[in-house]
């Protein structure tokens, strides 16, 4: 009998595809909590994605905290950065604009201390922490109060606590199959916010982008 040798050995690739699969030229790692990995500081990250971080940077700079993204402050060679992305940015200055009847205002009408407060609320110092290293927990049943269960505390770099907490809403009817997201709460103002993380990781530390729904000085 003739052996279709062609016939096998594409079964085989496709069998042996998904195993090599795992990994794009991305460094997208496949999975329900991907990891993106640059072998660059936070900032050159930064640098690479204007669309989503021009404006960041501008702020960072009026801050005067560059440093800290590129691991030489005393905020320690790793942070976690809960990034606050260019549409916050724009829609805080289009609503002063416009809900505030400030036409003339501009990222530059932010001062310097405002820059460093709203940078630093978004900061974890020291370390780098990834999606699944975070507490899971629940919000609170009672709506008069704002932390619930489980999570954990976390004292920011400006000194503010926020209670953070991951969770995975259902799915279909399936209780806690969608995806783990991050949840960060102010107890001070009142004001939540939600990241959807794909674990951005710097040779700086950890780069959680904010949905674009946060409002700068939420914290």
């Amino acid at each position: 009998m003739k052996t279709n040798t062609r016939g096998i050995l594409g079964l085989a690739l496709a069998l042996l595809f998904p195993l090599f699969s795992g990994c794009t030229k991305y460094n997208l790692i496949d999975g329900p909590d991907p990891v993106r990995r640059h072998e660059t500081t936070m900032w050159k990250y930064f640098e690479s994605d204007p669309y989503n971080w021009s404006l960041t940077m501008k702020i960072i700079d009026r801050a005067g905290l560059r440093d800290v993204f590129e691991g030489k402050s005393s905020y320690g060679k790793e942070i976690t950065f809960f990034g606050v992305t260019n549409f916050s940015i724009k829609r805080y200055i289009l609503a002063q604009q416009k809900d505030n009847g400030d036409p003339s205002f501009s990222l530059e009408s932010l001062t310097p201390e405002e820059c460093r407060d709203i940078i630093l609320s978004c900061v974890v110092p020291q370390k780098a922490i990834l999606l699944d290293d975070w507490t899971p927990g629940r919000a609170s049943t009672d709506p008069e109060k704002l932390i619930g269960t489980g999570g954990q505390m976390t004292t920011m770099a400006s000194g503010k606590e926020l209670w953070i907490y991951t969770y995975r809403a259902p799915y279909n009817g399936v209780v806690e199959m969608g995806p783990k997201q991050i949840h960060l709460v102010s107890e001070t103002t009142g004001h939540s916010a939600v990241v959807a993380s794909h674990n951005i990781v710097t040779q700086t530390g950890v780069v959680h982008a904010l949905e674009y729904n946060f409002t700068i000085f939420d914290f």
